[in-house]
Protein backbone atom coordinates (compact mmCIF):
# COMPACT_ATOMS: atom_id res chain seq x y z
CA UNK A 1 0.00 0.00 0.00
CA UNK A 2 2.80 2.08 0.68
CA UNK A 3 4.57 1.92 -2.65
CA UNK A 4 1.04 2.31 -4.14
CA UNK A 5 0.94 5.78 -2.52
CA UNK A 6 4.42 6.73 -3.09
CA UNK A 7 4.08 6.09 -6.83
CA UNK A 8 0.53 8.57 -6.76
CA UNK A 9 2.90 11.15 -5.12
CA UNK A 10 5.78 11.06 -7.30
CA UNK A 11 3.43 11.34 -10.73
CA UNK A 12 1.64 13.89 -9.10
CA UNK A 13 4.78 15.41 -8.46
CA UNK A 14 6.13 15.02 -11.65
CA UNK A 15 3.09 16.23 -13.27
CA UNK A 16 3.44 19.44 -11.41
CA UNK A 17 7.00 20.15 -11.92
CA UNK A 18 6.67 19.84 -15.84
CA UNK A 19 3.54 22.07 -15.68
CA UNK A 20 5.23 24.78 -14.19
CA UNK A 21 8.56 24.73 -16.11
CA UNK A 22 6.38 25.40 -19.74
CA UNK A 23 8.26 27.10 -22.46
CA UNK A 24 6.57 29.35 -24.89
CA UNK A 25 7.52 30.35 -28.40
CA UNK A 26 8.09 34.25 -28.17
CA UNK A 27 7.94 35.57 -31.61
CA UNK A 28 8.10 39.84 -32.60
CA UNK A 29 10.27 42.27 -34.31
CA UNK A 30 13.13 44.63 -33.44
CA UNK A 31 12.75 48.08 -35.08
CA UNK A 32 14.09 51.36 -34.68
CA UNK A 33 12.61 54.40 -33.46
CA UNK A 34 11.71 55.08 -36.96
CA UNK A 35 9.75 51.92 -37.46
CA UNK A 36 12.46 50.42 -39.64
CA UNK A 37 13.15 47.21 -39.14
CA UNK A 38 16.87 46.17 -37.42
CA UNK A 39 18.57 43.18 -39.11
CA UNK A 40 20.98 41.15 -37.00
CA UNK A 41 19.40 42.54 -34.03
CA UNK A 42 20.62 39.86 -30.87
CA UNK A 43 17.64 38.36 -28.95
CA UNK A 44 19.30 36.26 -25.86
CA UNK A 45 16.42 34.99 -22.95
CA UNK A 46 18.72 35.97 -19.95
CA UNK A 47 20.82 33.79 -18.26
CA UNK A 48 21.01 31.14 -20.95
CA UNK A 49 22.77 30.71 -23.99
CA UNK A 50 19.04 30.56 -25.82
CA UNK A 51 18.79 33.57 -28.17
CA UNK A 52 17.94 33.97 -32.00
CA UNK A 53 19.18 36.94 -34.42
CA UNK A 54 16.54 38.87 -36.17
CA UNK A 55 15.63 38.13 -39.89
CA UNK A 56 15.73 40.93 -43.05
CA UNK A 57 12.16 42.20 -41.68
CA UNK A 58 13.51 42.26 -38.11
CA UNK A 59 11.48 39.12 -37.22
CA UNK A 60 12.22 36.61 -34.66
CA UNK A 61 11.34 33.78 -32.62
CA UNK A 62 12.71 32.34 -29.45
CA UNK A 63 11.53 29.49 -27.07
CA UNK A 64 11.53 30.37 -23.70
CA UNK A 65 10.15 29.92 -20.09
CA UNK A 66 6.96 31.90 -19.27
CA UNK A 67 8.31 35.54 -17.11
CA UNK A 68 11.99 35.19 -18.43
CA UNK A 69 13.59 38.27 -19.64
CA UNK A 70 14.74 39.21 -23.69
CA UNK A 71 18.11 40.98 -23.66
CA UNK A 72 17.52 42.62 -27.30
CA UNK A 73 20.83 44.29 -28.43
CA UNK A 74 22.33 45.88 -31.88
CA UNK A 75 25.79 47.72 -32.33
CA UNK A 76 24.85 51.67 -31.80
CA UNK A 77 21.43 51.11 -29.54
CA UNK A 78 21.03 50.85 -26.55
CA UNK A 79 20.10 47.26 -24.77
CA UNK A 80 16.98 46.90 -23.75
CA UNK A 81 15.28 44.18 -21.51
CA UNK A 82 11.75 43.07 -22.01
CA UNK A 83 9.71 40.46 -19.59
CA UNK A 84 8.56 37.31 -21.92
CA UNK A 85 4.60 37.56 -21.57
CA UNK A 86 3.68 35.49 -24.64
CA UNK A 87 2.48 36.26 -27.89
CA UNK A 88 3.76 38.60 -30.56
CA UNK A 89 6.18 41.70 -29.24
CA UNK A 90 7.55 44.59 -30.61
CA UNK A 91 11.00 45.94 -29.32
CA UNK A 92 11.97 49.86 -30.40
CA UNK A 93 15.45 49.68 -30.04
CA UNK A 94 16.77 53.79 -29.53
CA UNK A 95 20.29 54.72 -30.69
CA UNK A 96 23.06 55.11 -28.05
CA UNK A 97 24.59 58.86 -28.94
Amino acid sequence: MKIKNYFIFMTFFLVCSIGMAQKTEVNGSVVSEDGMPIVGASVIVKGTATGAQTDFDGKFTVTAERNSTLVVSYLGFKTQEIKVTGGTMTVTLTEDA
